[in-house]
This record gives structure tokens, sequence and C-alpha cells, in this order.
């Protein structure tokens, strides 16, 4: 008899991996989106729509955590800061390690919410050998679960002012990248070297995200699942 070489799919209950899907433009729950953008390019204005407002994410977590060294400095974040549950502006690897305890910890279906606004170099580890906090976090954020081994708890979404404080980890495990206000040639280059998924090549990305940036305030989303 001839060798069975047939890959079969695995049945898994899919209620255990927490998934939703929000509409067919928007990135599922859970996710992991990027936002790039320059001081007063629009980062906080937009996950402050994506989080806030029912057209978007607005009713789909139950814990929505900011940390953010200039939360309260920030005028944008006023009803944010009013609605989200926590605010942290000090941020270490024994408080994220917190919040993920408490997610684990939890006995409801709550979804979480972290959102990191330029706090990368703030915990990141430079030259250590090992791999940075929020890197790590980008390759099991899908499998975090809570008490009921219920997976797909914690979204994240990451704001920072230069693509390439972005990990290789960090951006594989994306799921989606806002590029948002202007950037000089030498960074839409590293941007078009590594998202020419998107056209097929720098060029072809570069054209992508030309055509997308018209008018003063637009920008380019990228839908990585998509």
């Amino acid at each position: 008899m001839p060798r069975d070489l047939k890959i079969y799919p695995i049945t898994i209950d899919k209620k255990k991996l927490g998934e939703e899907e929000v509409g067919k433009v928007l990135p599922q729950i859970p996710h992991l989106i990027l936002a790039v953008g320059k001081v007063r390019s629009g980062k906080t204005l937009m996950y402050n729509n994506l989080y806030l407002s029912p057209r978007f994410y607005g009713e789909k977590f139950d814990i929505r955590i900011l940390l953010s060294p200039s939360a309260h400095n920030d005028a944008v974040n006023k009803h944010l800061i009013d609605e989200f549950d926590m605010v942290f502006t000090e941020i270490t690897e024994d408080l994220i390690e917190e919040i993920l305890d408490l997610i684990k910890n939890d006995e409801s279906d709550s979804r979480y919410l972290m959102v990191f606004d330029d706090v990368i170099g703030a915990i990141t580890q430079k030259k250590t050998g090992r791999i940075d906090l929020l890197s790590g976090l980008a390759t099991k954020y899908r499998h975090i679960a809570n008490a009921q081994e219920k997976e797909g708890r914690l979204s994240i979404f990451i704001a920072t002012q230069y693509f390439k404080h972005l990990t290789p980890v960090l951006r594989n495990n994306a799921s989606a990248y806002l590029l948002m206000g202007a950037f000089p040639e030498r960074e839409l280059k590293q941007m078009g070297e590594q998202l020419s998924v998107f056209g097929g090549d720098e060029k072809k990305f570069l054209d992508i995200y030309k055509e997308a940036k018209k008018s003063p305030f637009d920008f380019l989303y990228l839908n990585m699942n998509r």
C-alpha cells in the first residue's frame, strides 16, 4: 500500500480561540496593530477613535488599559482617560507581568486591550541577549488565555514615532499597520523593503504609499491578514 502523505486538518473548538471578525476592513480580535508616525501625525487621535467609538472596537473590549508616559499631557486623551479602566505613565516589566497575571486568573470572558503609546524605547532591552518585552508579548498575545483556558483574551495597539524601533518580531506578528504623517526618504525606503508584500517589491509599495497620501490627513492602512 502507498504511504498516505496527505496533510489533514486538526479539529479544534474555535470557541476556545476567542476570535471575532469585526467587519471586512478591520483586523479581527485578537489583534496587534502597529501605528507609526512622528509627533502630531494623528496616532493618538487614531487609537481614541478605534477604541472609544462603536463604529470600530468601542464596544468590543471589557478592560482597556493605556500605557503612556505622556497620557496626562495630551489633551486628545481626555475622553480616553475618562473611559479606559487603567492608565499607567510608568511602564515596567513587572507591571506588564501583573497585567498578564490578571488576565490569566480572570474567571470571566472579559476581553483586554493594551495600548502602548511611545514606550518602546523605555521598556525594550538593549543588547542583553534576550528578546525584549514587547517582542515577546507579540509572539504569544493571541494565545494568552483566562482561567477558563479560553484564548484570545488580549489585543494590543502600539504607537511609535520610528519604524526602526519596531523589532523584526513585532513586524512579523502585526495584524495591521497604520503609517501616519510624513516620513523621510530613508525611512520610507526601509518600510518599502520590509512591507513589499504589498505590491510585490519596494517600488510598488512606495507607489501604494503615495497613492494613499494625496491629502494632508491621509494615512496608509495595511491589513496583514487580508
